[in-house]
């Protein structure tokens, strides 16, 4: 099990160390990325829909929708590592309504959204209560 600053320095390094590739964010391959991208929103409607990404890495879920040819209203991408969120936002710095911060989710508030997801975020067993955390959640983040 690891703590919040363990994952972050984890991910701050690989980004340091290897760069703005899609291994640093712990995927084999693009491909492989997309996959887990398809299954997550498969039956979902993302058009026009705001759009909170926890973990969002590089911001690559918003090339994913780009490559579905699907137009989202808003996209929030949060994420713990600092040099992440500095790569996303120097590929997508001039994308409208389209936000980056580098802040842990549950001490994000006044976010409501359509949907949010967590591709890979919750990978890794928090020393924490898995249950709750997950529970807390999908709480935080509902319009409904």
């Amino acid at each position: 099990m690891l703590n919040k600053d363990e994952i972050r320095n984890l991910y701050d390094n690989r980004v340091i160390s290897d760069g703005n590739v899609v291994e640093s964010l712990g995927w084999r391959s693009k491909e492989q990325q997309f996959l887990r991208f398809e299954i997550l929103t498969r039956g979902l409607d993302f058009k026009l829909a705001s759009v909170l990404d926890i973990g969002c890495g590089y911001g690559d879920f918003i090339s994913f929708l780009e490559s579905k040819n699907i137009k989202f209203s808003k996209y929030i991408g949060i994420d713990l590592s600092a040099e992440m969120i500095k790569e996303a936002k120097l590929r997508f710095n001039n994308y409208k309504n389209t936000s980056f911060l580098n802040v842990d989710f549950a001490s994000l508030t006044g976010v409501k959204v359509d949907y949010a997801i967590a591709s890979g975020s919750l990978n890794y067993r928090l020393n924490e209560n898995m249950d709750l955390y997950l529970e807390e959640f999908i709480k935080k983040y509902s319009k409904k």
